[in-house]
């Protein structure tokens, strides 16, 4: 068995390897990086302050990120979101400063504390909304949904065995709703603003971290994980409505229905597949909300 030390140094890139100079070079210091809790990413410590070295999954990711860093995050609050420090397009690997905290979903708190970060949330989320697509990325942003209903078709045909009757026709009735949509709210969205991906520190700003999956499209994909959390717990979502500014339309809360149900039989199927009963209960429980209609 690998012991975890061998794990730990198996997760830094080795001496001399071209990440590992090019990132120490662009930092102007000898001291290697530290494993982080991903494999793609390296903590690197330069007297006081903090940096994180990231190789990206692909270069659409490397893109997106890039993008994000250099032409929307710099309207952010600075301590809303790292800043790019450098950046290696042959290498797919970004150098950025690490905010202070804890991800949102590591931290234990109180009902009234979870209230706060969810509003906050809505805050930096209406900014980051508010960027709008050049001309030249209109097109392709107002064809966000479509691409969903494709991507959820290829999913239903293949999660099938996992689903009742009663679910795979709902699904598929969601499914033909995103094709019908008419366009909705286009922004730049984060893509995937899970608890996660949100940093939480102590007497500072909330921080939005991971921007691989950002893009222009129809906002309303970046409530979907953060409506499966106030599902639960209603206050969550006036709080975060507070900070938004403003409750989407009738049209985007079916919308997102749709995109929340799709989501649940991503869950629910990957896990009959990967033996997951965690997550075949979850997105079993998801699902049946959404066919209830509880209201999101």
């Amino acid at each position: 068995m690998t012991s975890f030390n061998a794990a730990r140094s198996a997760a830094i890139p080795s001496s001399g390897s071209p990440l590992l100079t090019w990132a120490m070079d662009a930092l102007g210091t000898s001291r290697p990086p530290r494993p982080t809790g991903s494999p793609r990413v390296w903590e690197v410590i330069q007297s006081d302050r903090r940096f994180f070295v990231k190789r990206c999954a692909s270069r659409t990711a490397y893109q997106r990120e890039t993008y994000a860093y250099r032409n929307v995050l710099r309207g952010l609050d600075a301590a809303c979101t790292p800043r790019l420090v450098a950046s290696s397009e042959r290498r797919l690997a970004l150098i950025m400063t690490a905010v202070p905290g804890i991800p949102v979903s590591h931290a234990r708190m109180p009902v009234t504390s979870r209230v706060d970060i969810y509003r906050r949330a809505g805050a930096v989320l209406a900014q980051l909304h508010a960027h709008q697509p050049s001309p030249h990325a209109w097109a392709t942003a107002r064809t966000s949904l479509t691409q969903a209903a494709d991507a959820a078709e290829r999913l239903l045909d293949t999660g099938r065995p996992c689903l009742s009757e009663k679910e795979e026709e709902f699904a598929r009735q969601r499914v033909k709703h995103l094709r019908d949509a008419k366009p909705l709210l286009t922004g730049f969205i984060h893509g995937d603003p899970h608890e996660g991906n949100w940093i939480r520190s102590a007497g500072g700003p909330l921080a939005l971290v991971d921007y691989a999956n950002s893009r222009h499209a129809s906002v309303v994909h970046d409530l979907v994980p953060l409506a499966c959390r106030w599902i639960d717990l209603p206050l969550l979502r006036s709080s975060f409505y507070e900070g938004y500014g403003q409750r989407i339309s009738t049209a985007e809360r079916h919308m997102l229905v749709s995109l929340i149900t799709l989501r649940a039989v991503n869950r629910l199927t990957r896990g009959v597949f990967e033996g997951n009963e965690a997550h075949v209960r979850s997105g079993r429980r998801l699902l049946a909300r959404m066919i209830k209609g509880t209201k999101i």
